[in-house]
């Protein structure tokens, strides 16, 4: 239902009111208060020698080209495989162009159009080293599950090996013969992540046995790789590590730089924040000073946080991210 609607899906597992009565309102206040259009249309258009091969996402097909979106809003996004007509494009940029039309809230009604030119190039090597690896990641997940949930748990996995597989033969025949000699990986700079984020995301329950996942894991886990923008989809897979006690010094994006996920870079004297886009979880090492837990959770140390209620709210360092990562 919520695929051809436009719907969200939540997962609240076991629920029981103190534990996620506050998540489930905060989850719901946002639904119902988040820019929104309703009664849309979307139409996406290529230059001529290209056309819309498929799209992926929550929506109904009306045509070719054409969506039916009941509802669309900004926590959506759409994937559109674009396909060939003729062996070779004769001129030096394509363009694509989608145009949504919509009725706002308010019951204004709205067109909104979207332009982007591309530059056309005969080279496959151009077109590796200006890849964009989340959108890669976000495209062969939509597929890769549409792919376990049409066959096998397994089929998807696959499709996400054989895909990174294809990728990285695909490349390597590009390369003089003295290089493909050596037995490297050999990948440019804009997809050297792309191995890393495959394997990771074959990890998912998605690919699972029956006997490993239930149903509604399953069904959530499509939900978000349906709808997540290129760069949620590559943090679902794999996640954000940063460092927030001792505070580490943020970039020109407001966040710390993301730590690698390998134990080395993990301290049992400091505490760290793990993005995975759906749930943001904070991991306090065992010798974290107790200023730190004392400005967190109300407690000097975790070993008496564990017996006790909070004596006040936590207003901590970690807090100060949210917004940020949010965003």
């Amino acid at each position: 239902l919520a695929q051809h609607t436009g719907g969200s899906v939540y997962h609240l597992p076991a629920f029981h009111d103190s534990v996620q009565g506050e998540k489930l309102s905060r989850d719901l206040q946002h639904n119902l208060t988040r820019e929104q259009g309703l009664e849309a249309v979307m139409r996406v258009r290529a230059s001529r020698g290209l056309r819309i091969a498929s799209f992926h996402g929550h929506f109904f097909i009306r045509g070719v080209d054409l969506l039916a979106l009941p509802n669309v809003d900004e926590d959506k996004s759409f994937a559109v495989e674009i396909a060939h007509e003729e062996n070779e494009l004769g001129y030096s940029g394509a363009c694509l162009q989608a145009a949504l039309l919509y009725t706002t809230t308010c019951g204004e009604r709205r067109i909104r159009v979207m332009t982007l030119e591309l530059p056309v190039t005969a080279g496959l090597s151009s077109i590796f080293e200006s890849a964009d690896v989340d959108a890669c990641v976000a495209l062969t997940g939509r597929l890769a599950a549409e792919a376990a949930l049409a066959t096998r748990p397994m089929d998807g996995a696959e499709k996400l090996q054989n895909g990174c597989l294809e990728a990285l033969r695909a490349y390597r025949s590009l390369c003089p013969p003295a290089v493909k000699a050596t037995n490297q990986l050999l990948l440019p700079d804009s997809l050297r992540l792309l191995p890393i984020y495959t394997l990771a995301a074959m990890k998912s329950l998605l690919y699972t046995s029956p006997s490993e996942a239930r149903a509604d894991e399953r069904s959530f886990l499509v939900h978000q790789l349906s709808t997540a923008s290129a760069v949620q989809a590559a943090v679902l897979g794999h996640p954000r590590l940063f460092q927030v006690y001792p505070p580490a010094p943020r970039g020109p994006s407001g966040l710390p730089s993301p730590l690698p996920l390998t134990a080395q870079a993990v301290h049992t004297n400091c505490a760290y924040l793990l993005d995975d886009s759906a749930t943001l979880s904070l991991w306090v090492g065992r010798g974290t000073p107790a200023e730190f837990t004392q400005a967190a959770f109300g407690f000097p140390s975790l070993e008496v946080g564990a017996t006790q209620a909070p004596p006040s709210a936590p207003s901590c360092a970690p807090s100060a991210l949210l917004p940020t990562l949010s965003s």
